[in-house]
């Protein structure tokens, strides 16, 4: 499943970059006929748009800020960050750029580089559970560089 996920992040990234004026996330949504999901999910994705489909057989939740800007991936079994960031290499350069660990889950931020031309990417967050009741939840979210600009983050 992790895989999974990593690899539709990264496809997203590489239809961002080869196709900017369409919203990635819409269009795989689409492609795969995955559903988009009532407002009250999108409000626990914290999503303007979001989609549920199934990924290696698990449910999981696709939503972003309805620009390519922001993207979340979210699901609720067996979310692995060590074998996330495995799937990434070669693929997308990951730096450590801190981690926060509060009230039973653990962010970890990275800075991320094309590994192809080293142009940044932006940062992607892997956030989990930690605490027993949410061990295995959690959500992959990229944040465009554009995205970090107008919120002030370096």
């Amino acid at each position: 499943m992790n895989q999974e996920a990593a690899e539709v992040l990264a496809g997203l990234l590489t239809d961002i970059r080869n196709r900017p004026e369409n919203n990635a996330v819409d269009a795989f949504a689409l492609a795969y006929k995955w559903k988009p999901l009532p407002p009250e999910s999108l409000s626990m994705l914290n999503a303007k748009r979001g989609y549920a489909g199934r990924l290696a057989g698990q449910a999981v939740m696709l939503g972003s800020d309805g620009t390519n800007e922001v993207i979340a991936i979210t699901y609720g079994k067996d979310f692995q960050p060590e074998e996330i960031r495995r799937h990434f290499d070669g693929i997308i350069n990951l730096s450590s750029a801190g981690t926060d660990a509060a009230m039973g889950q653990r962010t970890d931020l990275y800075r991320a580089k094309d590994s192809s031309s080293g142009s940044s990417l932006g940062m992607i967050s892997l956030t989990y559970g930690t605490a027993e009741q949410v061990k295995g939840f959690g959500t992959i979210a990229y944040f465009s560089a554009a995205a970090m600009e107008k919120n002030g983050i370096r």
